[in-house]
């Protein structure tokens, strides 16, 4: 993992773009669990710093730094999350993630939400485990993402080359269903599983192409670029000049062959998903241990499209993460502890960044990341 693209292209929208907004969703399903075990209005939360960085990637998860600075590809940033049990059966929970990562161009930013309502159908009794259901959402966004370099795509039959592409108000938005079953071993361990679907669409505002050619055209300019239907019923795509224009301010191709322009233009997409998996806990007065596991699996609109532009579909993740909390033996942390949690995950962040993902970048998710966050957590 010598190069640059390698190590930012867990943050790639459109394969190199800096992000002015980076963001994390999909919060640690790894740690799923039908019995919270909150009496009625209790429940915790947490505040953490989540990193990674040279200092504290001590596997050397990301492979060599970039050459040029080893601060490429490094991300800090702060979360709160927190639940809360209205009945001994309901539970609700959330969280919001502020990120900055550290890219060759800039610094990004942005914020992600996410919520949660999980009821307990079976309490756990004998061999047989508790029950819950669960129904989530999260949702990304970033206020543009800008590709500087030059790069081709195919949309709709035609090949459009480009200096550079703009996307405004790139975002995402996931509802997931997870069924969880969670067994008791001992006072002091469980074992969780759990299996979840999930309806997910990407989507954007407008996408700017700058200096391009497209289906035997070439125009200077920043164009506004939109899928087309002729008046005979071909479909193409448009460009509209918005800026720096050239002597032509606007265009249409048709597609070739007859073939069809998707109204998203291969940045916008439907999807569904799966996963499943697993946390084994233990408990003491003092420390508490967790060690989670998660597979997704992605059927996209968009990977018919990556597949024809000769680039391999990356549809899958797995995500390992550990947690270690203690509380001291201090007054002031009667109700509080600290905990430092590791996660690493095959593919980076597949799965937990939807539209960071399309025809354009598919390439750049083949590579392992991981994730060190640290911070306070505390009952009420």
């Amino acid at each position: 993992m010598n190069s640059m693209v390698k190590r930012i292209g867990w943050l790639a929208l459109l394969g190199g773009m800096t992000f002015p907004a980076f963001l994390k969703s999909a919060p640690l399903d790894e740690f799923l669990t039908a019995n919270p075990g909150f009496d009625p209005w209790h429940g915790e939360g947490e505040v953490g710093l989540d990193m990674m960085n040279s200092a504290v990637d001590l596997f050397n998860v990301r492979g060599d730094p970039d050459p040029r600075n080893s601060a490429i590809g490094d991300y800090r940033g702060v979360h709160l999350r927190g639940g809360l049990a209205l009945t001994r059966r309901l539970w609700m929970d959330g969280g919001a993630w502020k990120r900055k990562v550290i890219t060759p161009y800039d610094n990004g930013e942005s914020m992600t939400l996410h919520g949660a309502a999980q009821f307990q159908v079976t309490h756990a009794f004998g061999v047989f485990p508790a029950v819950a259901l669960r129904l989530s959402g999260w949702r990304d966004s970033a206020s543009e993402a800008v590709k500087s370099s030059r790069s081709s795509v195919v949309i709709g039959g035609n090949t459009v080359t480009s200096e550079q592409i703009r996307v405004e108000e790139p975002r995402d938005e996931q509802m997931q269903v997870d069924l969880i079953q969670t067994w008791n071993p001992s006072q002091s361990t469980s074992l969780s599983m759990f299996v979840s679907y999930g309806k997910s669409s990407v989507d954007f505002d407008r996408v700017y192409a700058s200096d391009l050619a497209a289906g035997g055209l070439t125009a200077t300019g920043q164009f506004q670029l939109t899928p087309y239907t002729f008046s005979n019923g071909v479909q193409g795509i448009s460009g509209v000049c918005t800026s720096q224009c050239g002597q032509m301010l606007d265009f249409k191709v048709p597609a070739p062959n007859g073939q069809s322009v998707p109204e998203g233009l291969n940045i916008g997409y439907e999807s569904d998903y799966y996963q499943a998996g697993g946390m084994y806990s233990w408990l003491s007065p003092q420390w508490r241990a967790r060690l989670g596991y998660r597979f997704v699996k992605w059927n996209r609109d968009v990977d018919e499209a990556v597949s024809q532009m000769g680039k391999a579909v990356i549809d899958t993740n797995h995500f390992v993460t550990g947690e270690v909390g203690y509380k001291p033996p201090f007054p002031w942390f009667e109700h509080a502890g600290l905990f430092l949690r590791g996660q690493v995950m095959m593919n980076q962040f597949v799965g937990e960044i939807p539209f960071s993902y399309n025809a354009f970048s598919a390439h750049k998710f083949d590579t392992r990341y991981g994730l060190v966050t640290m911070g306070v957590t505390g009952g009420f």
